[in-house]
């Protein structure tokens, strides 16, 4: 036999100075479909996502930790209360 991989992406997306974050602002690359379905069901708020990906690093490995992190982030984030 032979295999074949596909792989299905909509987003390239900028990896943040922290080398871990990955976001959708500048330095991404979109899909076009996939832009306005974000931009219709999150808004504004895609600016102020700490990172798109949840299941990477520390959101992984140590989730407790992770969630106090995020919570630190969004509490001095004023667009997203």
């Amino acid at each position: 036999g032979k295999s074949i991989t596909i792989i299905f992406a909509n987003a390239r997306l900028a990896l943040a100075d922290n080398g871990t974050d990955l976001s959708l602002n500048e330095g991404s690359v979109v899909n076009e479909q996939a832009a306005a379905d974000l931009k219709e069901r999150l808004g504004a708020f895609t600016e102020h996502m700490k990172c798109v990906i949840w299941d990477w690093g520390d959101r992984f490995t140590k989730p407790q930790e992770h969630l106090h992190e995020v919570h630190d982030y969004y509490k001095n984030v004023s667009e997203t209360l």
